[in-house]
């Protein structure tokens, strides 16, 4: 997703609308994400959110090489080799 860009989504996810309908198709957005959560602090509280808002990755579309997918890419990269690289 992060080199070639486009959209991924889980196996279980069904669309209320055509991907061609999202606004992906526009020069002004280049990256979209799921939100899971977002409500009240009594909300976030009684539902045990991490985050409020809380964002999903069942569905993310986005543009090649976008900065926020570079940062997960790096992210990952230095907890593998902080951990070894996974060897073990």
């Amino acid at each position: 997703l992060f080199h070639v860009g486009g959209v991924y989504a889980d196996h279980d996810v069904e669309p209320i609308r055509s991907v061609d309908e999202w606004p992906m198709h526009t020069d002004d957005v280049s990256l979209l994400i799921g939100i899971e959560g977002f409500g009240t602090k009594a909300q976030e509280k009684g539902l045990l959110w991490a985050a409020n808002p809380q964002f999903a990755q069942w569905v993310i579309a986005a543009s090649p090489g976008h900065p926020i997918l570079r940062a997960a890419v790096s992210r990952i990269q230095d907890k593998l080799q902080a951990s070894g690289g996974g060897k073990g």
